[in-house]
């Protein structure tokens, strides 16, 4: 049966997942397709990172963005000791036009006053840069 074949009385009596499954997938909005983009880039960027601090045989903990965390809101995506002052170092993956939320901003204030060091990387070069 089509939808459009019914009136909108009755399609507001009728439960809102069967009114859905004859309205069929709404089309994804620019917000929804940008957001999905940027996700999928910064995950990329992550897979990168983790490639190279293993090339490089340095030992870092990890929280991949897809997985769901249990520990403090706003973390790194990587922290390690950098390999020639063993600093702490945190590093935050972010897509081209990725933004810091608040929770991030946090962590990161926590973590320069505490002398550590917390850098947002956009690219693997970045990183490279970091680690020199």
């Amino acid at each position: 049966m089509k939808i459009d074949k019914l009136t909108p009385k009755i399609l507001s009596m009728m439960p809102k997942d069967e009114r859905e499954r004859l309205e069929g997938p709404k089309p994804a909005t620019i917000v929804a397709v940008t957001d999905a983009f940027q996700e999928a880039e910064e995950y990329d960027l992550q897979e990168q990172i983790r490639g190279e601090l293993i090339m490089r045989k340095i030992t870092f903990d990890w929280s991949p963005m897809r997985r769901k965390r249990t520990g403090t809101i706003g973390w790194p995506d990587f922290v390690f000791p950098h390999p020639k002052t063993g600093q702490f170092v945190g590093i935050e993956a972010k897509s081209a036009t990725g933004k810091q939320d608040e929770a991030q901003r946090d962590v990161e204030a926590g973590i320069l006053s505490n002398w550590g060091r917390y850098h947002i990387v956009r690219t693997l070069e970045e990183l490279r840069r970091i680690l020199k």
